[in-house]
């Protein structure tokens, strides 16, 4: 058993949402599912929520946006090298399954034919060169501390607490125990208007 789940992607159907985050309440003891959810995450989602038949808003999980920077720059960096190491996997593949078909038909292929052409060695040393750098540019990025002077782990979860720098109250509680908080203030304002 675990006491949190994070979800990189948010999953396709409810079922498989809710079997992950499962994992974090057993026994009906409490545990934190942080779901991740970029602009092209919305619409799975919104169906998920939908099919739990979920209507409040799920609180914000704290993030200390000044670190943000940071973390944006890493992970665009890493999107950049997949963006450039897929393109060019995918027209190596292509290239040579059509390569292969045409010298078993015995004809000759124009470049156009190809993704990208028939790039010259000059070409290609150069595009390895530009990721080979890229990669080592990730590395080091990787390798230096996002929230500098206030981790003392390796990584921000390995205490069991997720503490967050510069958040006057919330910057001794675990993660768990804010939104904890949160969904406790929220119930008490519920009970208030009812009232």
């Amino acid at each position: 058993m675990c006491s949190i789940a994070i979800h990189y992607q948010v999953p396709r159907t409810s079922e498989v949402y809710v079997h992950r985050s499962g994992r974090t309440a057993r026994a009906f003891s409490e545990g934190l599912s942080l779901l991740l959810i970029g602009p092209s995450d919305v619409v799975n989602f919104k169906r998920i929520y939908k099919t739990l038949a979920k209507s409040e808003e799920l609180p914000f999980f704290p993030v200390e946006m000044k670190y943000m920077t940071s973390v944006k720059e890493r992970v665009n960096l890493a999107r950049q090298i997949e963006k450039v190491e897929y393109f060019s996997s995918r027209a190596k593949q292509h290239n040579s399954w059509l390569q292969q078909a045409a010298d078993a038909l015995e004809l000759e292929l124009d470049d156009e034919d190809l993704i990208g052409g028939r790039p010259s060695e000059e070409e290609e040393s150069q595009k390895q060169k530009m990721l080979k750098g890229m990669k080592k540019h990730l590395k080091h990025l990787l390798s230096q501390p996002v929230f500098k002077n206030v981790m003392k782990t390796k990584y921000p979860t390995q205490s069991g607490k997720l503490l967050l720098p510069d958040l006057s109250e919330m910057s001794s509680q675990s993660a768990l125990g804010a939104m904890s908080k949160a969904q406790r203030k929220k119930k008490r304002m519920k009970q208030n208007e009812d009232i």
